[in-house]
């Protein structure tokens, strides 16, 4: 492991920490970070770990709130080891200010791009979210348009089934992370854990492409069909197959 990644991950870490408040910023693991605290302080050596957190960003008008769940696994930041986020918003009950699925769509395909830099890219996700809710505020049809939409967000009509095999989905926070992004892509299909992981996403063949985003290890796309009605985590449905 490249020590400057681990500095880079801590150094991001530690920006995060002194730009948001403890209300924003939440850690999964907040021992697993005092630890880090403590090893560095010391002038000791950190092992690096996967460090799971969430980021909620407030927006006074309109009043919305973007709530980025994030991983950062080991290896991180590299080209090939991206971060896994999903964003989701939360808007008054009774009203639907910012259509979200269009939002969480450019914004994906912005974080894509951007993790291909081999940079830490988590600030600048929180700047981007902050630019696109203000650009909802003064402009409310209109979004961020600096990238394009992907084309895995645009139907092909042609159904695809792929069949992938990962080591990702061992982690019950990556394997939410896999469904909830399935789900963001209008996919069907399953997930389960074993050695190797299993998951097969059905749908349109270009938002089955975007399974890519997650760095999964795809291995054969088969027959078109769609034998589910929903993403399944198949913890639950072990006889799924």
């Amino acid at each position: 492991m490249d020590g400057s990644q681990i500095a880079a991950k801590l150094a991001e870490i530690n920006l995060l920490r002194s730009i948001f408040t403890d209300e924003e910023l939440k850690f999964s693991h907040p021992d697993i970070v005092e630890q880090i605290d403590c090893l560095t302080s010391a002038g000791l050596p950190v092992e690096d770990c996967d460090i799971d957190f969430s980021l909620k960003l407030k927006n006074a008008e309109p009043p919305v709130s973007a709530v980025l769940s994030v991983t950062l696994p080991v290896g991180y930041p590299s080209v090939s080891t991206p971060p896994l986020v999903v964003l989701r918003l939360e808007q008054p009950a009774n009203s639907v200010l910012i259509d979200d699925r269009r939002l969480c769509s450019k914004f994906y395909a912005w974080l894509s791009q951007e993790s291909m830099s081999g940079e830490p890219v988590i600030c600048a996700a929180a700047d981007w979210i902050r630019s696109a809710l203000c650009k909802v505020t003064t402009q409310p049809s209109k979004l961020p348009t600096e990238l394009p939409t992907p084309a895995s967000n645009r139907n092909s009509g042609e159904e695809v089934r792929l069949w992938i095999l990962s080591h990702h989905i061992r982690n019950p926070k990556k394997r939410r992370v896999i469904v909830e992004w399935a789900r963001e892509l209008n996919l069907q299909g399953c997930c389960l854990p074993g050695k190797p992981g299993i998951v097969v996403v059905e749908g349109d063949g270009n938002n089955v492409s975007g399974c890519a985003r997650i760095r999964l290890k795809p291995t054969t796309p088969s027959a078109p069909a769609a034998l589910f009605n929903r993403f399944h985590n198949a913890c639950s449905l072990p006889h799924i197959f």
